[in-house]
């Protein structure tokens, strides 16, 4: 099966507007449809059949600033059921950021295809609608997705209670690899990893068939990196503690710590309005995975506004800061681990703020 990315992009919006508002209508609408881009791509990933193609679904709005009437204009996108879908969901959203009035109609242009970086392309934010598809896998971040092999790779694994992943043989792969269960849990021998917990694999080891638990929908990310790490370990992430960082608005949980691992993978919970003040790691690269909420994040000279569902990469020696826009939880990675030490110690930064000088020691 090929990989897919659904790119989920403006076209044009119908014009309910005079004509030199057009412009300012269609980034309404697509900050709409960025904003709910976990729904569209619930849709696809929903329907069985070869989703490639453009698509408009008309919208009337109502009163009460959702829609008061959706139906596709347009289908040419192959998608079976996905247009049905699509404008039950619609139907659901807040529309009061498009700034229309109750009784016009405001059309949402898609357009489903894979996309493919050009040539010497790169990407720092990979936002869920160019994340790839291969059967259950969801690539968020690997050489194909960001045009240059991270130091880390992460993809998303989702099984329904009646599938179920064979055995991986790992015994030549140089790799740590790192499963964290978002949803559902599977069994290793007598113990169950659920929600929130993690269990790493050392360089060489195998990796457990994947079998849900009670036939309940399974959902994980799987990282892997570079690493000499040996052995196992599942780490129960109820039973450890978190540490106070970004001035006691945000927490941080190390999953790894003490495991053996060489890499490094957090939680980190944060409320809105909490800030991490511009810094940078010299060795280690960085990337998160959006669980929750939305930042607003600055890696080097760009800003990147981010959403649940959306991965970043922040390569080395890269000045990078964050603000929280909306209530956020994130999965952080370090490779290789270091620099999320610091969170021990209140959340000062392991290579200071820039223009500063590290200290040997």
């Amino acid at each position: 099966m090929k990989r897919m990315a659904i790119a989920v992009m403006l076209l044009s919006a119908a014009p309910v507007l005079a004509a030199d508002d057009d412009a300012a209508m269609g980034k309404r609408v697509q900050d709409v449809l960025h904003a709910h881009q976990t729904d569209v791509y619930g849709c696809v990933q929903g329907t069985t059949a070869k989703v490639d193609g453009e698509m408009l679904v008309r919208v009337m709005l109502g009163e009460d600033g959702k829609a008061a009437k959706a139906d596709v204009l347009k289908d040419q996108s192959g998608g079976g059921t996905l247009g049905t879908c699509l404008v039950s969901k619609i139907k659901t959203w807040d529309l009061a950021s498009l700034k229309a009035a109750a009784g016009d109609q405001v059309v949402f242009p898609l357009v489903f295809k894979p996309e493919k970086l050009a040539k010497g392309q790169k990407r720092v934010l990979v936002p869920m609608a160019v994340q790839e598809m291969q059967g259950p896998q969801r690539f968020l971040l690997d050489e194909e997705t960001v045009g240059e092999p991270p130091l880390a790779t992460m993809e998303m694994l989702t099984l329904a209670g009646n599938q179920s992943s064979p055995p991986k043989s790992r015994a030549d792969s140089e790799e740590e690899m790192v499963l964290y269960v978002l949803d559902g849990g599977f069994k290793v021998g007598a113990e169950t990893v659920k929600a929130g917990d993690v269990m790493w694999l050392g360089a060489h080891s195998d990796r457990p068939s994947l079998v849900p638990l009670d036939k309940k929908p399974l959902k994980l990310i799987e990282i892997r990196a570079h690493g000499e790490g040996s052995g196992q370990k599942i780490i129960h992430g109820g039973e450890l503690k978190t540490y106070p960082i970004a001035g006691g608005k945000a927490t941080a949980k190390l999953l790894l710590d003490g495991s053996g691992a060489k890499l490094a993978v957090d939680e980190i919970e944060a409320e809105t309005d909490a800030a991490i003040a511009a810094h940078k790691h010299a060795v280690q690269g960085e990337e998160l995975f959006f669980l929750s909420g939305r930042t607003s994040t600055t890696v080097g000279k760009q800003t990147f506004e981010t959403e649940a569902g959306d991965a970043l990469r922040i390569p080395a020696n890269t000045t990078h800061a964050m603000k929280i826009v909306e209530k956020t939880r994130a999965l952080q990675v370090y490779a290789p681990g270091g620099p999320e030490q610091r969170f021990k110690g209140g959340g000062g930064s392991d290579e200071e703020k820039p223009g500063k000088k590290k200290k040997n020691k």
